[in-house]
């Protein structure tokens, strides 16, 4: 039988209201008070209402993260475990959960704005959409907010995560440089480089195994590899 706040008030010698009071941490009653309530709670192994708890604070306590993609191929590359998890971590250091969707390129649109009028979650963030920014900021005439992450756009309304691509490449090429590398192969996808520099770019997507140990490591013998995070898990099973 589900334990209700009247059980937990006769228990604990208060009234149903104290018991509300002390379960949504409203500061209105003794310290005391408090712990009888909770001591009460415990014992009879009280269990909040969520649906409920829901209505009362008109917070769903969820987060969407949209993964979007042709064929969902984002999903065979470590990136997106790494992505996931660090944005399941924090959000449940914070008291919020982590829903994760899936979209096709084709219909990524219509899925998410499905997600938003459904109205479970509290924002939704989207990642891999190839929708272009006139759509894009179709989304943000909703009342659920929404971040793109890891995309760039030109749009001003459009509320965007980055990451510092440039200095992060900088950098990295520096540091092999300063190592002593000279011969560096960078796989993924296109980059106009100058001729001087040793570059093989493959499209990673219809790549074999067979082709990038053949190709890339069996012609040039880099002493480095560069790669998107696309091309990652690829590598790895190399």
């Amino acid at each position: 039988m589900t334990t209700t706040l009247n059980d937990i008030a006769k228990l604990a010698g208060v009234s149903a209201v104290t018991v509300s009071y002390v379960l949504n941490n409203k500061n209105r009653v003794s310290e005391a008070t408090k712990a009888k309530v909770l001591d009460a709670a415990k014992t009879l192994n009280y269990v909040p209402n969520r649906a409920a708890k829901m209505l009362a604070s008109k917070s769903t306590q969820h987060i969407c993260l949209v993964i979007s993609g042709p064929d969902f191929e984002y999903l065979t590359n470590p990136y997106i475990y790494e992505l996931v998890n660090g944005i399941g971590t924090t959000l449940n250091q914070r008291g919020y959960e982590l829903t994760l969707r899936m979209a096709s390129t084709a219909n990524e649109q219509t899925f998410i704005q499905g997600e938003m009028n459904a109205n479970l979650y509290d924002g939704i963030l989207i990642w891999g959409t190839r929708m272009d920014d006139a759509h894009f900021v179709t989304l943000f005439e909703h009342r659920t907010p929404v971040v793109s992450i890891a995309r760039d756009h030109e749009h001003d309304a459009v509320n965007a995560v980055l990451v510092e691509h440039f200095e992060s490449a900088y950098r990295m090429t520096r540091y092999l440089i300063e190592q002593g590398h000279q011969k560096s192969c960078s796989w993924g996808n296109w980059m106009p480089l100058k001729p001087r520099v040793i570059v093989i770019t493959v499209i990673v997507r219809r790549c074999s195994i067979a082709a990038l140990k053949h190709k890339m490591i069996g012609l040039l013998r880099p002493t480095t590899i560069r790669k998107t995070h696309i091309a990652l898990s690829l590598i790895w099973r190399a």
